[in-house]
């Protein structure tokens, strides 16, 4: 079972993003938001300088509706959900999962906070 918390001190780094901590067993990830990260922000600026201080990212999955099996399956296309297909093009990756370690939370929440100021 996942437990849920708002880390003071995350939230006040990246204070544009919305940001939790999921605790699961003895590990804990971070999560921010991404579509709250992300507006009004270069979100290829963003990423290169992520990526340049060795923080792996992503753009995020992008809308279900735009993938092939869809577009060709169903005919679906851009404009069918402007609001997810804007959203989608705000959000990214960021590294998350159970055993990334509390040093390197920290170090990904200040190249990002760095990143968008």
């Amino acid at each position: 079972m996942a437990e849920v918390a708002a880390p003071d001190e995350i939230v006040a780094a990246v204070d544009n993003a919305v940001a939790v901590a999921v605790r699961v067993g003895v590990g804990l990830a971070v999560v921010l938001l991404p579509d709250c990260v992300i507006v009004g922000i270069d979100r290829a600026a963003v990423m290169d300088a992520l990526r340049r201080e060795g923080i792996g990212t992503a753009e995020y999955v992008p809308c279900i509706h735009l993938q092939p099996y869809m577009r060709e399956r169903y005919g679906f296309g851009e404009g069918m959900c402007p609001v997810a297909e804007e959203t989608a093009s705000r959000t990214m990756a960021l590294p998350f999962f159970t055993q990334i370690e509390p040093e390197d939370q920290a170090r990904v929440v200040e190249v990002l906070a760095a990143a968008l100021t």
